[in-house]
């Protein structure tokens, strides 16, 4: 099973840009998705 991860060490915005993004297309395609944040 492939599992699309957007993964940085830095606390920049990038990373949710790119997922919100994508998210919507792969959930479109078929695809489970579950965006999940870790910041404070």
């Amino acid at each position: 099973m492939l599992i699309p991860t957007f993964i940085s060490a830095s606390g920049d915005v990038s990373k949710n840009n790119v997922s919100h993004k994508h998210g919507p297309q792969l959930a479109v395609d078929g695809h489970r998705v579950l965006f999940i944040d870790f910041d404070s």
